[in-house]
């Protein structure tokens, strides 16, 4: 993993949205912000993340959902799920609300937080994890049996 960080801050007042999904996605995948496609906020940017991770290899599994547990207990029951899975070379893109007042999502491993593409550094109330695992080598350009 490589720490990418954001280029683009959700600003009301400015109309924009911030780029921290790009950014994970970059870090994940060791490549710059500019080498990932923009991930606009429509009702497409999930799919079309998961159709960019889809093409390195990776695909995506389940969506733990953190909404009924207390939020002081949220990172807790995340980091005992995340002991279980494999994530994208051990790493997995958390969401939640930041201490800014913003949907984010930031990277963590099994210890916890390992990036938060955000200059602030300051992560997320935790509500969720997407979990992604990967494709067998023949769904994504290489078969042994061609």
């Amino acid at each position: 993993m490589k720490k990418v960080y954001q280029t683009s801050f959700h600003d009301p007042v400015e109309g924009t949205r911030g780029n921290c999904m790009r950014a994970c996605i970059a870090s994940l995948l060791e490549k710059t912000i500019k080498e990932v496609p923009p991930l606009p906020p429509t009702p497409n940017q999930f799919s079309d993340a998961l159709d960019y991770l889809d093409k390195y290899g990776w695909e995506y599994d389940c969506n733990y959902m953190f909404y009924h547990i207390a939020a002081k207990d949220r990172e807790k029951e995340l980091l005992l799920k995340l002991q279980k899975e494999e994530g994208i070379d051990g790493y997995f893109l958390v969401y939640g609300m930041s201490p800014r007042g913003v949907k984010h999502i930031v990277l963590y491993n099994k210890q916890g937080l390992a990036h938060d593409p955000h200059p602030s550094q300051s992560g997320v109330q935790v509500e969720g994890t997407l979990l992604f695992k990967k494709k067998p080598s023949e769904s994504y350009g290489f078969n042994p049996f061609s």
